[in-house]
């Protein structure tokens, strides 16, 4: 896909980012359809794996990951974008906060991209495990009535993670280049980038813990919201699933 409506960049285009959008974002003109064609990429392709990744649990479920997927994505953006717009200044890069917002968006609209384009693989994966056992419904985590559905959700669970972590890498590894040739100093170039690497993944593992866009454990009903949102952390999670798979 090339431009979308409107002069939008579609998909292909924001992958490849091109000396013409480059352009237009150290000149800080027309970042308005970057970030929308950016904003469509990312919803539609989060949208597409969030119901992959959903699946599993039950229809119902893979609309729910489907909404919240792209929002949560959408929430790291604005608040990396605040973060990022700072520590951007405090370097004296001469980026504002449109043209830092712009670039993350950019950023994790690729991580999207990727993502869409991984769903029919992850869905193939999805569909030969086994499915959820209704008798777990209800009961505890370490049930031993509930171990092997259970067992199959971390698997599942801590592949959809690895998948979107290295889609998330990749994304913003992309703004590597644009950063400098936006930036005039490859030093300052370098130290951005480190900067809004290291806060994109630890805001984006915050956000989904508190936002929860997982495929659903097999003993709780499909449902957008835990009752103890605040229970616990991300890495503290994903260390408990690798102790119980491995």
């Amino acid at each position: 896909m090339g431009a979308g409506c409107g002069g939008w960049p579609g998909p292909a285009r924001l992958v490849r980012f091109g000396p013409a959008l480059v352009g237009r974002v150290q000149r800080g003109e027309e970042l308005g359809s970057i970030a929308g064609g950016a904003s469509l990429t990312l919803v539609g392709g989060a949208g597409l794996y969030g119901a992959v990744f959903g699946g599993w649990r039950a229809p119902e479920q893979a609309l729910i990951v489907a909404t919240k997927l792209p929002l949560v994505l959408l929430a790291v953006v604005a608040v990396a974008s605040l973060a990022g717009a700072f520590l951007a200044s405090s370097l004296r890069t001469g980026l504002d906060l449109a043209r830092t917002a712009t670039l993350l968006l950019v950023g994790l609209a690729t991580t999207s991209a990727l993502l869409g384009a991984l769903a029919p693989v992850a869905a193939l994966f999805v569909l030969h495990a086994p499915p959820p056992d209704p008798v777990a419904l209800g009961l505890a985590h370490g049930d031993p009535a509930a171990r092997a559905t259970v067992g199959v959700h971390h698997g599942l669970l801590l592949g959809h993670i690895a998948v979107i972590a290295v889609c998330g890498v990749v994304g913003v590894s992309r703004l590597r280049g644009t950063l400098r040739a936006v930036v005039d100093a490859p030093s300052q170039a370098r130290a951005v980038w480190w900067a809004w690497a290291l806060l994109c993944g630890f805001v984006g593992a915050e956000i989904s813990w508190l936002a929860r866009p997982f495929q659903g454990s097999p003993v709780l009903p499909p449902g957008w919201f835990r009752s103890e949102p605040l229970d616990g952390n991300f890495f503290e999670s994903v260390w408990r699933m690798l102790q119980a798979v491995f």
